[in-house]
């Protein structure tokens, strides 16, 4: 079995063991990889369980519901206001190292100001 679908499989029984849960501290970083450039969003935040998590790619945004649902399938509720934490951020500069992550530009800005629409 190959590498890739070995991760494929791994990831699948991950998010069908998880298929939702909240992520407090949050942000979205638009980042872009050596592999032809590819730019994806991913959110970073900690979960209710205290863990800090990094997603895959970001598929789906729904302001409304406070609501992102990630290319694993994995639904995020966002439960309070944007921001980093300490674990976050290391989380983060890991998987950037591993991944190899060109650039990162926080554009969490653009999700709060859409949340914000249905606010009022």
């Amino acid at each position: 079995m190959s590498d890739a679908i070995r991760a494929f499989l791994f990831e699948k029984m991950w998010v069908a063991a998880e298929p939702q849960t909240t992520l407090l501290n949050w942000s979205v970083h638009q980042m872009v990889f050596p592999t032809h450039e590819k730019v994806s969003r991913h959110l970073v935040g900690d979960t209710i369980g205290g863990s800090a998590r990094i997603t895959s790619e970001i598929k789906h945004f729904d302001p409304k519901n406070r609501i992102i649902t990630t290319r694993s399938g994995r639904i995020y509720s966002l439960q309070g206001a944007a921001g980093t934490s300490d674990d976050s951020e290391f989380i983060s500069r890991r998987w950037k190292q591993n991944y190899q992550v060109i650039s990162d530009t926080d554009v969490t800005d653009e999700y709060v100001q859409a949340i914000r629409k249905f606010l009022h």
